[in-house]
């Protein structure tokens, strides 16, 4: 990544700690426009605090791969393009999966009811097949 994405990482972690600190100060919280206002504040230090988190992730370098399927376990794992082999996928696990268009999209795997395997990506939900695209941070 550019640094430029890194110095806006930092000034957004230096903000969510003047805000908490600065709210922390505040003593009588008395009117509904005060608790909606701290409300406010409250969420956008949480959203910041998701945030450093998934901008972490993105940091990471990625390993490529297909998707495999264990015969033994019926569980998918990545067969990465360096011939090494990835541990079975288990349902919370991330991935990232790339689409038939070529974009990548990452969440987690589940299992649905039948048993199967599935990418958990709001509307975009595939069950897991051999020879999908898939990566993961290492």
């Amino acid at each position: 990544m550019c640094k430029e994405y890194d110095q806006a990482r930092d000034i957004i972690k230096k903000t969510k700690i003047d805000l908490v600190k600065l709210l922390s100060g505040i003593k009588n919280i008395e009117t509904f426009e005060e608790r909606e206002t701290l409300k406010i504040y409250e969420n956008l230090i949480e959203t910041i605090d998701e945030s450093e988190g998934y901008l972490d992730y993105l940091k990471n370098p990625t390993k490529e791969g297909v998707l495999e399927n264990n015969p033994k376990t019926g569980m998918y794992y990545i067969c990465f393009d360096d011939g090494t082999s990835g541990a079975d996928l288990e349902c919370g696990n991330v991935l990232e999966l790339c689409d038939s268009l070529g974009g990548w999209h990452v969440s987690g795997i589940e299992k649905n009811i039948d048993g199967r395997y599935y990418f958990n990506y709001g509307d975009w939900s595939p069950l897991l097949d051999r020879g999908f695209r898939a990566r993961k941070r290492i």
